[in-house]
């Protein structure tokens, strides 16, 4: 019995899905996850034991967009019903 391409590419898929992500033998895992740790620790370390907050804006300046779109979407039924 002949494989079909569909098989070909079937095969062809599973094996090269295997071997994607796969990394080197030699990778020092070890070594890297101890200077991860250490950046942590470190930057951990200088931050400040109070939070900072952005300031927020005036309610009035986070409430314009909303009222443009409602005063667009009044705007818009109006002219529809009188057209």
């Amino acid at each position: 019995m002949t494989m079909h391409d569909d098989d070909k590419f079937d095969a062809f898929l599973a094996r090269e899905a295997r071997a994607y992500h796969e990394p080197p033998a030699d990778v020092p895992r070890d070594a890297m996850w101890a200077a991860v740790a250490a950046s942590r620790a470190a930057r951990r370390g200088a931050v400040s034991a109070e939070p900072t907050l952005a300031p927020r804006p005036p309610r009035r300046l986070r409430a314009a967009p909303w009222i443009g779109m409602a005063a667009t979407l009044l705007l818009g039924v109006g002219l529809g019903r009188t057209v």
